[in-house]
């Protein structure tokens, strides 16, 4: 991972949400009640150590890295003004003609491959789409510091199950979408004429199969020329000066992406989606594109509160153990290993998902194989077992559906 000397300025130094390092821009790009939630440890999405290696064969040098990333032009000349390291990586994106005026951006070849590669499960395993941006010798990211919302909000075990991934996923809506309005108000602002940059990337649909190069699969010359018109050979230039703009503005980011109508380039992507296998077009998202770009950012924020709230809420009933969860220890060697195991539903004894854990989590959740009502005795066991607080305990077993909530019998 990249580490600039240099980084102390709050907009690229990295800002820590929880237990987790994101872009500093974030700081000034999301409203400022964001930086107050709880975000969940994640502790079992451990990158380098990547437990997808065993579970679904990911690659061990490859690991969730098997995807081509949009970066915005800012971010891209934020990492190139202030991080020497990052600036070799930029400039080869650049001869490979990845990079458009709003970014690094994948072709239409490449986007039909993602989709595959999903559909296929291969994620995580083939090279198609995999991120020139990776370290396959040490595995890290090469512009980790001004990586995409994609990237810094991808978490492949989840502490909360799916209402941890339902609150992540909002999180990568929301900065998906503040990324493309800025990167649309910056070329703007420095006087790039975007409309004619959209309407001619809309032309190219017409000839979708002729923009990219069937071998490498990047942006055909001519297609790439053609897009970047009379400002060919001052990309990074570009990139620079959407930078600086950026940077002069940093204050009112989050005002400003709620202010800006984004630009859709639906006759391209209509085209591009025409790429995609018939028998892989449900991966394709509903509304054709792999990105949310129509609602705005304010609206998606309430979303997230939502989702956060459900995510650490908890019932206020009794709680008892899952029937379907089944708790199990043995030994290995002179270790004892504990496992929390739970049971698909309506389908026999078939295991969903099973994962190890502490001795101190495996008898807190002993505890409620018969239905408790969580008071301060309770609370203190779980807390003295674990180490950890009791409520982000019991809520994120809770969100896993591993402890239920149980309404007791009514007297007669």
């Amino acid at each position: 991972m990249s580490n600039p000397k240099n980084a102390v300025d709050p907009l690229i130094a990295p800002l820590v949400l929880g237990d987790h390092t994101v872009p500093g821009i974030w700081r000034y790009m999301l409203p400022y009640e964001f930086l107050g939630l709880d975000f969940p440890s994640e502790r079992e999405s451990t990158c380098l150590d990547c437990p997808r290696i065993v579970s679904d064969n990911y690659r061990q040098d490859y690991r969730c890295c098997t995807y081509f990333p949009k970066v915005p032009n800012y971010m891209l000349g934020l990492a190139f003004q202030n991080d020497k390291s990052t600036r070799p990586l930029i400039k080869q994106q650049l001869k490979s003609r990845f990079l458009l005026p709003e970014g690094m951006q994948e072709s239409a070849r490449m986007y039909a491959d993602f989709i595959e590669q999903v559909a296929k499960e291969e994620f995580g395993q083939g090279e198609k789409t995999l991120c020139p941006y990776l370290n396959k010798e040490n595995g890290y990211c090469g512009i980790y510091l001004y990586r995409n919302s994609v990237c810094s909000t991808f978490f492949c075990k989840n502490n909360h199950g799916d209402k941890g991934q339902k609150f992540w996923d909002e999180i990568t809506t929301l900065v998906m979408q503040i990324e493309l309005a800025l990167s649309q108000w910056s070329l703007e602002e420095i006087g790039f004429d975007y409309s004619s940059y959209i309407s001619r990337l809309n032309k190219t649909g017409n000839q979708i199969d002729k923009t990219f190069e069937p071998q490498t699969r990047k942006w055909s010359e001519k297609t790439y020329n053609y897009l970047w018109g009379s400002d060919v050979g001052n990309e990074l230039d570009i990139y620079r000066e959407c930078a600086n703009v950026i940077e002069k503005n940093r204050n009112n980011l989050w005002e400003i992406a709620n202010s800006v109508n984004i630009t859709e380039s639906i006759e391209y992507e209509k085209s591009a989606n025409k790429l995609v296998l018939k028998k892989y077009k449900d991966e394709i998202p509903p509304d054709g594109s792999l990105d949310d770009i129509t609602v705005s950012p304010q609206d998606i924020y309430k979303d997230v509160v939502k989702k956060h709230h459900n995510m650490w809420s908890l019932p206020n009933s009794p709680l008892v153990l899952n029937s379907k969860v089944v708790l199990s220890n043995s030994t290995r060697g002179n270790k004892k290993l504990y496992e929390v195991s739970l049971k698909k539903r309506k389908v026999g004894n078939a295991i969903e998902w099973t994962c190890s854990v502490e001795k101190g989590v495996f008898e807190s959740l002993e505890i409620f194989k018969q239905m408790i009502m969580p008071g301060f005795d309770t609370m203190e066991k779980i807390r003295s077992l674990t180490g950890e607080d009791s409520k982000i305990f019991l809520s994120e077993w809770f969100s896993k559906n591993v402890l239920v909530k149980k309404i007791p019998p009514k007297a007669s």
